[in-house]
This record gives structure tokens, C-alpha cells and sequence, in this order.
């Protein structure tokens, strides 16, 4: 076997060792954080770098985090970017080692960096990586060594702050104008299918048909389910002018429709009257316009009893509009304010908000919430909260308290930073809190009704149907509005009851509602739940039989299991198991039918045993899998200076299973390729794209292939790549297998966000890489790459013992 030249990760947790396969004295060596020598003297870096360390360091809202650990996320960030670095710290060190490829560089690591001290030591960091791949940095923003490692260090601070550049810098302007060209329409999931939630008025897709509710099957003849809604949109939006396909599902009604793109005006304020004087009221946004586009509005629904106010999705907005639109509600006190890291108010007038004397809105208000509420619309929610004709129902809200603010950087640069945090009436929090409902709900698909098994305690649950919008809040709403809580609770209780016990029906389980009465921290004695070993093996029927043991001096009544895992035939497969007496046992089973194409070897499953919709127990299971894997060719021919067209070609056995072909920001997407058939797609090709990829889903797992845009034209087998985990010397491990023909370049493992071991195999045929796993899940991701440049993405979970 041919020797490789790796390294271990040193970011360390205790079970994340990695074994190489190189002599024992090497390893030695290169454990040993002295053997590294320290970074090169000289470099430096612009006048960007400069200006937003400069400018963090002034105005940052967490100054203890201004130390070490951005200059480990600048690394770390050049790491993600580029496959020969990487950089390893272990516990406590104080120093950090930074490789590319053979070349190795210490890096200190001290807590009392100053911005210039940090600004050289990055830049000795970056003139040492440029020089070791000459070719490969600093090529084109994409390959910027400054600006990743830049984003990188303002990424360790907080998730909010971020440095844009070039293109970056155009779209977040963009964005922020609010000029938008699409179809007018709010898109998003329903019960898996993609689905138009909401047409705006006069907008281009309401003129050509489109209502609210119709699934959008396809877009320009690609399957939208393989898309996420952030590709979706991307899909449906471009040119004024244009137009776009649909293939749109209605009820059981099938057509198509085409919509011309226009310039669109977002509404941020819908309204309905649902009747009995009450109004209804969903905020998408928070915008500028928000208050007098809702005080306007609401007007024109009358005189109301009460009002229900949807703030469901509304990630939030402008703070100054939320102030205004909460001050409507309010006659007193502070509606919100900013304060510095000092704790004193940001220096901005606009940055304090209080209620003045008149009210809007003086009639009792429900608002719904969920985990999307965010920022501008928490303060809305939060600022209102205590007034005692007030309820807030839903989840709890997301939580983001802080303020960023968008200063300019030398060379048309951004600096977006973290600069304050929001505090409401009495100094309430809200950052990484969130707001927690008077009544808590719990949403569960009726195509995914295994979500029954783990309704979290105290909530109330109910099915949402498939094809209808989420009314079960609005109506629960409505009736606290019309009548006394207590009795407007038993009501909806009643109905969701009513919902559940027919949903479950449907699909074998019986349920008579009656509550099983458990001591606040569970069962006294756990339950013992043993899966039959089994194989599942796809393309085959498989069935699964499951034993359920109560060591417990009571019966568990309208007990069922369900099976929970990333494939989609796990969907509305539960297992009946009836009452499970008391020390008693019970047994049941379910046939699933695995699709074929990539799959996990393990599928990591959690069986969770629920008393109605009263979640009991769960537990953790791998199942083993018996796929045939994929066997494609791809052909790309270029079809004219901006297009190419691409051929993806079974030549396995057996099915493929979802694929998606992708370049220049266009996808075509296909749920399936029979052996022996083919599918073809013409995509774009922009000037700076430089690969196109096909991207296999499959059981647990995603491979993506990237394969370099040719000149004429190229066919490629992709290179053969079996991941699988095994036992070392009483230790968990991944192995990876990968094979090319026309030889391997390089290779990694990532575990949990973090390269463990890299090789370099100078085109050899066949390769091997192997890292060990600690106990519990991980993600894992694999990428070997050719001499010709073809690269293989696989991502996928693990889990050891």
C-alpha cells in the first residue's frame, strides 16, 4: 500500500486522536508542537484589515472576546477554504501549528493581542500559506486569503458580524434597498411540496392565476422537492421582463402556468376579518412603511372586539419601525433601548425608544410566535407582553437581542458589527432567550405524524393537514378573543383531539386521549426497547419488529412507537403497540421499503415510544444498510461561450436515487435515474465559474461532484470513494477508501467542522485515510480530489459507541 503524508488534528476533544498511516517516530515528531517552526517574519496585511480590527476594537460589544480566538477563526476560516491547511490547537496550548501540505509554522496563541499585534501576526499567518500555494491564493475574492481570514476572525466573535466585499458589497445594498424582481409571491414548505403561502395583490403571479396554497410541482420543468426554498427563489427570480414555468398542484387539479417576472412592492401587513369583531393582522416584515401600512390597514377592517396579531416567520427588521409599531399598543414606559458594552445607552439618539401617551390598538391582542420570530419583530412581541389583555401564543421567539451596524471599510468594503444589545420595559433580555408564550403549541405534520412521539411537556399539539395553511394558531387565537380562556382552551383541546385520534387512525393506531398520569421526571424505572436486529436492503420490502419491555407496577395505555431518521420512508410508519401492562412486555413491527442509490452503511435511528401524544421514551439504535451504490458517468459538452450541456448516465444495476445538476447559480434536479437511462440539462456557465457539480442524495448521506467546466468537452467516472467505520484497538474509527484511474491528488476527513487528517498522494491509484471518532454523533465529511481535478464531497453522519 502506498505510504501517505498526513497529520492529526490537534483540536482536540478527548476522543478526536487521529491514527496515520505513517511510521511511529513520525508521528512522534509531528505531535510534538515543537518540531513546528515559528511563522516568517515580514508580511502584513491591507488597509481593510486594519480599519475593521481597529474599529472592533472601539466599538465590538463583547470586548473579552477580542483575543486568540480570532485569530484560531481566521485559521480555521483558511482551513474550510482551502484543502492542503490546516491548523490544529490542543487543549490549553499556547500555541497553535499551521500547515499547508509538508510545511509546518507555529502560531502563539496569547489572550492580550492588541489589534496591530494581531493585524502582523495575521499577516505573517497569510504570507506563509500564499507562499506554500502560489498558484492557488489570492487569485479572486473567492480565493482571498485576507478577506476569508478576515471573515473568518469576525466570525469566531458572533454569528451577526461579517465583512463584505465586491459582489458581497452589491447584494447586502441590494438587499438593503428593498428592490426586489420576482413573481410576487411568498414561497415556502408545506408538507414537503413547495408551496406559493401567500400571492400578493396585483402582483405579476396573482394577474396570472397563482393563489395561495398551490404547490409548484416544477419549476421550468426541474422537480422543485429536491430544492431547498433559498434555491427555489433563487430559481424564480431574475429579469423583469422574463418569464418562468410552473407546473402547479391544486387540490387534485394538475396544470401549468407561466408567470412574468416584474418589479414587486413586498406588503409587510396582511389583514383578514375573521369575524365576531375580531380582526386578524400577519407582519412579514419590519420595514419602514410597516406602521403606516398597518395603521392603515387596520382601519379599514372597523370596529374590532379583539385582534390577532401573526408575527409568525417575521424575522424581524427595522428597530425603529418595531418601536413605532409597538408604541401603538403602548401609552407608557420604555419601549426598548440600546445599550453599549458598557451597559450605557449607544451613542444615538434613535437607539432609545418611549411609548407616547396615545393608543391605536386599546382591545385585547393575541399574538403568535414561533422559533423564526426574531429581533425587530421580538421587540414588537416583547414590548407588549406585559400588558395584562395581551396573550402570546406559539413557540418560544429566536432570540436575537443584538444590534449590528454597517460602517464603511477603505476599497468599497463593509464591516457589519455587533455594536449593542436590545433591552425592553424593566432591562428584559432577549438575546439567546427568546420570548416564551403564555401558550405553548406544538405543530405536527400530517405527513409526518411520528412527531406525535415527542411533543415537548406542556405543549399543545395538533395536526396540521396537508395543502392547508397553519389556521389551528389563528383559530385558538379567535376563541380566547370571544370567550373565557379556560373554556376557550378545553375547546381547542377538544378539537385537536378530535384531529390527532383520526390522523392516527388512519394509520392503524388507536388512541382514546386519556392521559398518562407520570411523575414530573418521568418513569420511575426505564423501559427496555429492543429493536430485532434486521438489515434494511434497498429496493426491498423489510420488515421491522420491535419489543417494548415495562419494568414498571402500572400499564402504559395507547402506547406506539415511531421510527425517526433522515430518510423520508420513515414518514408516517408507526408501530402499534397497545397497552404495555405492567411488567409486562410488548411487541410490534412495521415494513419499511428503502429506496436504492447512496446510502449510510449505518442508519442511525431514534425509537420513541409515546403514550397518545404523551412522549414516554426514547432511544438511540443504528440500523445496518445494504445499498447498491451509484454508478454514473457524466459527460459535459460545451454548447456555446456561456452554456454547457450535461449528461448524467446510469450504468449500475439499480436506481440512482435523487440527483441535481448545478452551474452558475442554475439547477435541474431529478428524483430518480433508471439503470441504462440517462438525463441531459443545458446550464449556464458565467465567466468566473470554474466547475459544475452533481450532487447524489441519498439515505443519510450527500455526495457532490465537482468536475472543472472543459473547453470542448470531457467524460468523467467519478472516482470511487467507500466510507465505512470500523473497530482499532477499542476505538471507533472512519475509514475511507478512494480509487481514480487517473490517480488521486489529495484527500481529507472533517470531523464535526474540523479536518482530522490530510494526505497528499501525488497521483496514486488508490488511497486510504482514517481517523477516529469519539462516542455520540458526528458529522463527517470526506473529500478526495484527481489529478484531472474532479473532487468527491461526501457528507454524512457517524455514530460510535
Amino acid at each position: 500500500m502506498r505510504e501517505f503524508r498526513g497529520r492529526p488534528s490537534g483540536r482536540l476533544r478527548a476522543a478526536r486522536q487521529v491514527r496515520l498511516a505513517v511510521p511511529v517516530l513520525s508521528i512522534l515528531l509531528l505531535a510534538a508542537g515543537c518540531a513546528a517552526p515559528e511563522l516568517p517574519k515580514g508580511g502584513g496585511t491591507s488597509s481593510v484589515t486594519a480599519a475593521a480590527l481597529e474599529t472592533a476594537n472601539e466599538l465590538y460589544f463583547y470586548p473579552d472576546r477580542l483575543d486568540h480566538r480570532m485569530v484560531v477563526g481566521a485559521l480555521d476560516a483558511l482551513e474550510a477554504r482551502f484543502d492542503p491547511v490546516r491548523f490544529d490547537v490542543e487543549a490549553g496550548a499556547s500555541h497553535g501549528v499551521l500547515s499547508v501540505r509538508d510545511a509546518r509554522a507555529r502560531v502563539p496563541l496569547d489572550d492580550g493581542l492588541d489589534p496591530r499585534e494581531l493585524e502582523a501576526l495575521l499577516g505573517r499567518a497569510l504570507l506563509f500559506v500564499a507562499a506554500e500555494m502560489p498558484e492557488e491564493a489570492n487569485r479572486d475574492e473567492d480565493s482571498d486569503l485576507e478577506l476569508i481570514a478576515l471573515r473568518g476572525a469576525l466570525g469566531a466573535l458572533d454569528r451577526y458580524s461579517t465583512v463584505f466585499s465586491g459582489q458581497s458589497t452589491d447584494d447586502f445594498r441590494i438587499r438593503f434597498s428593498g428592490k426586489l424582481s420576482g413573481i410576487g409571491a411568498r414561497i415556502g414548505r408545506r408538507d414537503g411540496d413547495l408551496t406559493a403561502v401567500r400571492v400578493f395583490e396585483d402582483g405579476p403571479a396573482h394577474k396570472a392565476g397563482l393563489q395561495d396554497g398551490d404547490a409548484l410541482l416544477r419549476i421550468d420543468g426541474d422537480p422543485t422537492r429536491p430544492l431547498s426554498v433559498r434555491e427555489a427563489v433563487a430559481r424564480i427570480r431574475g429579469k423583469a421582463g422574463t418569464d418562468v414555468e410552473f407546473n402547479v398542484m391544486r387540490g387534485d387539479e394538475h396544470f401549468d402556468l407561466t408567470v412574468t417576472r416584474g418589479e414587486v412592492i413586498v406588503p409587510s401587513v396582511e389583514t383578514e376579518d375573521l369575524g365576531d369583531g375580531v380582526g386578524y393582522v400577519r407582519i412579514t416584515t419590519v420595514a419602514r412603511t410597516t406602521v403606516g401600512e398597518f395603521a392603515r390597514k387596520v382601519a379599514d377592517l372597523g370596529p374590532l372586539r379583539g385582534m390577532v396579531l401573526d408575527l409568525r416567520g417575521n424575522t424581524g427588521g427595522h428597530m425603529i419601525a418595531s418601536a413605532k409599531l409597538a408604541d401603538l399598543f403602548l401609552s407608557e414606559d420604555t419601549i426598548v433601548r440600546v445599550v453599549d458594552r458598557a451597559g450605557g445607552d449607544l451613542s444615538d439618539a434613535k437607539t432609545r425608544a418611549v411609548a407616547s401617551p396615545s393608543v391605536m390598538v386599546d382591545v385585547p391582542v393575541v399574538v403568535l410566535v414561533d422559533g423564526s420570530t426574531a429581533s425587530a419583530a421580538e421587540i414588537v412581541s416583547g414590548a407588549i407582553a406585559p400588558l395584562e389583555d395581551v396573550t402570546l401564543v406559539g413557540q418560544t421567539t429566536f432570540g436575537k437581542g443584538v444590534i449590528q451596524r454597517v460602517l464603511p471599510l477603505p476599497r468599497n468594503n463593509l464591516l457589519k458589527l455587533t455594536v449593542g444589545e436590545y433591552l425592553l420595559s424593566g432591562d428584559r433580555q432577549i438575546h439567546k432567550k427568546g420570548i416564551e408564550p403564555d401558550i405553548a403549541l406544538s405543530p405536527v405534520s400530517s405527513k409526518r405524524l411520528n412527531g406525535l412521539a415527542r411533543v415537548p411537556d406542556g405543549a399543545l399539539p395538533y395536526v396540521r393537514k396537508a395543502g392547508e395553511d397553519d389556521r389551528f394558531p389563528v383559530e385558538l387565537a379567535k376563541l380566547l378573543l370571544v370567550e373565557d380562556a379556560p373554556d376557550a382552551l378545553v375547546e381547542a383541546r377538544g378539537r385537536s383531539a378530535a384531529t390527532i385520534e383520526e390522523s392516527l387512525a388512519e394509520l392503524g393506531i388507536e388512541w382514546s386521549g386519556a392521559p398518562l398520569d407520570l411523575p414530573e421526571d418521568g418513569l420511575p424505572v426505564p423501559l427496555t426497547i429492543e429493536l430485532e436486529p434486521t438489515t434494511l436492503i434497498g429496493g426491498k420490502s423489510t420488515p421491522v419488529r420491535l419489543r417494548v419491555i415495562n419494568p414498571n407496577d402500572f400499564a402504559i395505555p395507547d402506547a406506539w412507537a415511531s421510527l425517526d431518521g433522515p430518510v423520508d420512508y420513515l414518514w408516517n410508519r408507526p408501530i402499534q403497540l397497545g397497552t404495555i401492562p405492567a411488567r409486562g412486555r410488548v411487541e410490534g413491527h412495521v415494513t419499511l421499503e428503502p429506496g436504492d442509490g447512496l446510502s449510510v452503511s449505518e442508519l442511525g435511528l431514534t425509537v420513541r415510544v409515546a403514550s397518545g401524544v404523551q412522549a414516554v421514551q426514547s432511544e438511540s439504535i443504528l440500523v445496518a444498510i445494504e445499498n447498491h451504490a451509484p454508478q454514473i458517468e457524466i459527460q459535459a459538452v460545451r454548447s456555446g461561450e456561456e452554456t454547457i450541456e450535461v449528461t448524467i448516465s446510469n450504468r449500475g444495476c439499480c436506481s440512482v436515487g435523487a440527483v441535481r445538476m448545478s452551474a452558475g447559480g442554475v439547477a435541474r434536479s431529478y428524483d430518480d435515474i433508471a439503470p441504462g437511462g440517462e438525463e441531459t440539462a443545458e446550464l449556464p456557465v458565467t465567466g468566473d465559474a470554474k466547475y459544475f457539480a452533481v450532487l447524489l442524495i441519498g439515505a443519510g448521506v450527500e455526495r457532490v461532484i465537482e468536475i472543472p467546466i472543459p473547453e470542448d468537452r470531457v467524460t468523467v467516472t467519478p472516482p470511487g470513494l467507500i466510507l465505512e467505520r470500523d473497530e482499532w484497538m477499542g476505538r471507533s474509527q472512519v475509514r475511507a477508501h478512494a480509487s481514480a484511474i487517473e490517480g488521486l491528488r489529495e484527500g481529507w476527513i472533517g470531523i464535526d467542522g474540523q479536518k482530522a487528517i490530510y494526505a497528499w498522494w501525488a497521483g496514486a491509484g488508490d488511497g486510504t485515510l482514517q481517523a477516529t471518532l469519539g462516542s455520540g454523533r458526528h458529522s463527517v465529511t470526506t473529500k478526495v480530489k484527481t489529478q484531472d481535478g474532479v473532487s468527491v464531497i461526501d457528507s454524512r453522519v457517524f455514530t460510535a459507541d
